[in-house]
C-alpha cells in the first residue's frame, strides 16, 4: 500500500460560537487550494466535528493515529496548530516527536510551516509559542464559559438540562430559562413534606406513594438512564431524603452541583448538597420556608434514631466489589448500645430489586480486615524468609548500581553525538564538508542517539523495577503486626471480590 497525504480538519463546539472561527468547508478549501498550489494530492480528509482541542481524544484524530501507526501516511495538513491540537504539551509533542519518527511531513498552513523545508532554532520556538498561547487559549475560554454560566444563574436562569420533579423549565419572553411549578404533581411535593413534617418515616412515605402507584420522578419524567449510575425506578427513602433536602422546593437556586478544579479535568467532582452556594428567591416556591425546616429537622431527628452512620473513611474504600455484577459494594454503619461504630458492605444492585444482581448478602469490614491480615500473615510466614530478604535486598543493590552506571554511560553517548551534530553543522557553514556529508553523517549520529533512547528507556523501566521490587521486601520486613500491615492495604490489595456464597477472592498487587 503506497503512503497518503491527509487534510485533518477540527471544530469545536466553543468555536462555533466564535465570529473569527472557520467553518468546516472553509478549513477544506483553504487546504485544498494549499494542496493545489504546491502540487500535493489529498487522498482522504479526517474530520472532528464538535470536538474539543484539549484532548486527543477524537475519533477522527484516533483512526488517523492508526493509520500512522501502521506506516500509512505520508503528510497531514491542517489549517493551523491550534486545529490539531491547543493542549501545549501534547501537541507539541505531536509535531516535535511524533511525526518525525515516523517520517511524517506535517504541513500548519496558517504559521507557514512545513516540516520537509528547512528548519532552525526559530522554527522550533515558533511551535512552542505557539502551543503555549493554544493552551492559554483553552484556559481563558474555559474561565470564560464558567464565568457565562455563573452570570446566568445569579440573574435567574436555571442551568439544569432537566427540571427537578414538581417543576417545569419555561423560557420567558427575554429568553430567561426559569422554573414554573408543574401542576400535575407538585401536590405529591407538597404531600411528601407533610408526611415528614408529621413524623412519618423516609420508608412509609416511598411505601406509601408506591402502593398508589403514583409515578416516580424517573417514571414521570421519562429519564434515560445514564452508565454508571443508580436508578430508582420506584418510590424510595434516597429519592424521599433528597427532596425534603432540597432547597429548590422554596424557591431558591444552587449554582453548581459539581466542579473541576482546572479546565484538563474530565471527569467534575460532585459538591455536596449542603456545601452548594445558593441564589435566593430564583422562582416560585411550591412549599413554605416553616414547613420545609419543619420536614428537615423531623429527618435528622429519624436519622439519629436509626443510629445509622453512613460517612466511611476506612481501609477498604474503592476495593471491595460484587462477585456478581462487578460494581463497588456500598457501606453502611450503625451505632450500637455501647456507642460503638461498626461498618459492613452490601451491594445496591442486590439490595435493588429491579436489578438483575443476586448478591444480598453483607459483610462486615472487621471480617474482610481479618480475612485479608491472616492471608497476608500466611504469606510472610511461608514465603518471606530472613534468607529471602537479604539474598534480594543484595541482588538489587548489584543490579541497580549496574543499571545506573549503564544509564550514566548511555547518557554521557548522546551527549557527545550532539556535540558531533553540532561540530558537523560549523563544517557546513565553513565549507569544510559538503551538505550532503553533513546530511549523510548527522543522520547516522540521530540513528544512534535514538537507539540509545530506547537503551535508556529499557534501564529506566528495569531501575523502576528493582526499585519497586526492593520496596515490597522492605514492607514485608519491616511490619509484621496487623495494624502496620493493614495501614499498606492500598499499596498491597489490588481488589477483594465478595461472592454471593459469601465467599472473598483477595487480589494482591505482588506475586511471591
Amino acid at each position: 500500500m503506497s503512503k497518503i497525504n491527509c487534510a485533518y480538519i477540527r471544530l469545536s463546539e466553543e468555536d462555533d460560537k466564535n465570529i473569527y472561527s472557520e467553518s468546516i468547508l472553509n478549513q477544506i478549501a483553504l487546504i485544498e487550494e494549499y494542496a493545489k498550489k504546491e502540487q500535493i494530492e489529498i487522498h482522504k480528509k479526517y474530520i472532528d466535528d464538535g470536538f474539543s482541542g484539549i484532548n486527543f481524544s477524537r475519533p477522527a484524530f484516533e483512526e488517523m493515529l492508526k493509520e500512522m501507526e501502521k506506516g500509512n501516511i505520508e503528510t497531514i495538513i491542517t489549517k493551523d496548530f491550534s486545529r490539531l491540537g491547543r493542549e501545549y504539551i501534547e501537541t507539541t509533542y505531536y509535531i516535535t516527536r511524533y511525526f518525525p519518527k515516523h517520517n511524517i511531513r506535517y504541513i500548519a498552513i496558517n504559521e507557514n510551516y512545513d516540516s520537509n523545508k528547512n528548519k532552525n532554532d526559530v522554527d522550533e520556538v515558533m511551535i512552542g509559542i505557539k502551543g503555549i498561547m493554544n493552551d492559554r487559549y483553552i484556559k481563558e475560554t474555559s474561565k470564560k464559559i464558567q464565568e457565562v454560566k455563573k452570570q446566568e444563574t445569579e440573574q435567574c436562569y436555571y442551568m439544569g438540562f432537566i427540571a427537578p420533579y414538581g417543576y417545569k423549565k419555561i423560557k420567558e419572553d427575554n429568553g430567561k430559562i426559569t422554573l414554573i411549578p408543574d401542576e400535575k404533581v407538585k401536590n405529591i411535593i407538597q404531600r411528601i413534606f407533610e408526611e415528614i413534617a408529621k413524623g412519618n418515616t423516609r420508608n412509609q412515605v416511598a411505601q406509601n406513594l408506591n402502593k398508589e402507584k403514583i409515578l416516580s420522578p424517573m417514571q414521570y419524567l421519562e429519564m434515560t438512564k445514564s452508565k454508571n449510575k443508580i436508578y430508582y425506578d420506584k418510590w424510595s427513602s434516597g429519592i424521599i431524603y433528597r427532596i425534603i433536602r432540597n432547597q429548590i422546593y422554596i424557591g431558591n437556586t444552587y449554582k453548581r452541583k459539581s466542579s473541576k478544579k482546572n479546565y484538563r479535568q474530565k471527569k467534575r467532582d460532585y459538591i455536596a448538597q449542603s456545601k452548594r452556594d445558593i441564589i435566593l428567591n430564583t422562582h416560585p416556591a411550591i412549599i413554605s420556608k416553616e414547613l420545609y425546616k419543619k420536614a428537615n429537622e423531623k429527618i435528622k431527628i429519624n436519622n439519629e434514631k436509626n443510629n445509622r452512620k453512613k460517612e466511611y473513611h476506612g481501609r477498604l474504600e474503592g476495593i471491595v466489589k460484587c462477585g456478581e455484577c462487578g460494581e463497588f459494594m456500598k457501606v453502611s454503619g450503625r451505632k450500637r448500645e455501647n456507642n460503638k461504630i461498626t461498618f459492613s458492605l452490601y451491594c445496591s444492585n442486590g439490595k435493588n430489586k429491579n436489578k438483575d444482581c443476586n448478591n444480598t448478602h453483607i459483610i462486615s469490614t472487621k471480617k474482610i480486615e481479618d480475612i485479608i491480615y491472616f492471608k497476608l500473615n500466611e504469606i510472610i510466614n511461608s514465603k518471606i524468609t530472613e534468607d529471602y530478604i537479604i539474598k534480594n535486598v543484595t541482588k538489587y543493590s548489584v543490579n541497580l548500581k549496574k543499571y545506573k552506571q549503564q544509564k550514566e554511560y548511555l547518557n554521557k553517548q548522546i551527549e557527545k553525538n550532539k556535540i558531533q551534530i553540532k561540530k558537523l553543522y560549523l563544517n557546513k557553514t565553513n565549507n569544510v564538508i559538503t551538505v550532503d556529508e553533513f546530511i549523510k553523517q548527522r543522520e547516522s549520529l540521530n540513528k544512534q542517539i535514538e537507539i540509545y533512547e530506547r537503551q535508556k528507556e529499557e534501564l529506566t523501566k528495569e531501575i523502576t523495577y528493582e526499585k519497586n521490587k526492593n520496596e515490597i521486601i522492605e514492607i514485608f520486613k519491616e511490619f509484621k503486626t496487623k495494624d502496620n500491615l493493614m495501614n499498606y492495604l492500598d499499596e498491597i490489595v489490588n481488589e477483594v471480590i465478595f461472592n454471593k456464597d459469601k465467599t472473598l477472592e483477595i487480589r494482591f498487587d505482588f506475586c511471591i
